[in-house]
């Protein structure tokens, strides 16, 4: 999480194999500030949250512009977090 806490919550936040759990505890025992960890993890939870209901709500109509509209929300939340993890590696 290093200087920026906000910003490395939100960023773990969007990646979905991350277990909330885990990530929760590794912010407690670091400097991580309440309101930076729940602002972040708000904002982060958004995309993702919308996009898993939006599929169950449209699931059975696969061929809705929704249901669609919903799998590439999660395709580009995906893509942009595995993005990010490699440009942090790099």
């Amino acid at each position: 999480m290093g200087d920026r806490p906000f910003l490395g919550i939100l960023i773990a936040r969007l990646i979905p194999v991350i277990p909330f759990t885990l990530l929760n505890y590794a912010a407690g025992l670091s400097s991580v500030r309440f309101l930076p960890f729940l602002g972040a993890t708000v904002i982060g939870m958004l995309p993702g949250t919308a996009s898993y209901v939006a599929v169950g709500a449209y699931g059975i109509q696969p061929h809705s512009w929704e249901f669609a509209l919903a799998l590439l929300v999660l395709l580009v939340v995906g893509l942009l977090t595995r993005k990010i993890e490699r440009s942090k590696s790099d």
